[in-house]
């Protein structure tokens, strides 16, 4: 009935949208699909698996919609160029190692409604030095977070009251340079990715 991502083929090379029948994503359905460099996951996901996008080495940003209540065990491990992850309202939970070696990881956006973040989710991710928290300081200091494995991001400047709406600005490429698209925060944070050769 198309409701469940099983299997990416490992080989796949560049974006992909995940077609919006789709409910589930399941476990290791993108393991290792070390050339995928984009990925739409569109609202209406409930459930990302385990080792789900584990190793997807080429992967630079992921926007996770908040249909999708918890980040599971592994799902993003070893994502090695992810450098933004930005979770929206309605994502409740981060369990254990869901970002683990994820070590070019720099920013994260969480929403006022997360509860948790489990043991080791953030463990090997030594980039990261800001999160944006779209909630009040008193409610950041009632999450739930795991001290084992997370000196990381409790040890990151954490910034309040940020929405995490992005405006987006895409430069195309030519025949010398790649092009890429800029993604800047209201609060005044920028980065670049989805690079096109």
């Amino acid at each position: 009935n198309k409701t469940k991502l099983i299997r990416m083929p490992q080989g796949f090379i560049g974006e992909y949208c995940i077609p919006s029948t789709v409910k589930n994503v399941g476990d290791d359905a993108f393991h290792n699909c070390r050339k995928l460099t984009g990925v739409t996951i569109p609202n209406g996901i409930t459930s990302i698996e385990h080792r789900s996008f584990s190793g997807c080495t080429e992967l630079t940003n992921i926007n996770i919609p908040g249909s999708v209540e918890t980040v599971e065990n592994l799902a993003f491990y070893y994502c090695i160029n992810l450098k933004c992850v930005t979770l929206s309202e309605g994502v409740q939970e981060i369990i254990a190692s869901a970002f683990s070696s994820c070590k070019n990881l720099t920013t994260i956006m969480i929403p006022d409604s997360l509860t948790s973040i489990g043991s080791y989710a953030f463990t090997g991710c030594d980039s990261l030095t800001d999160v944006f928290y779209n909630g009040t300081e008193g409610n950041w200091q009632k999450i739930n977070i795991t001290e084992a494995g997370n000196a990381q991001i409790l040890n990151a400047r954490i910034h309040f009251g940020c929405s995490g709406f992005y405006v987006t600005t895409v430069t195309e490429p030519t025949c010398v340079l790649p092009g890429y698209t800029s993604y800047k925060c209201e609060c005044g944070y920028s980065y670049d990715g989805n690079y096109l050769n």
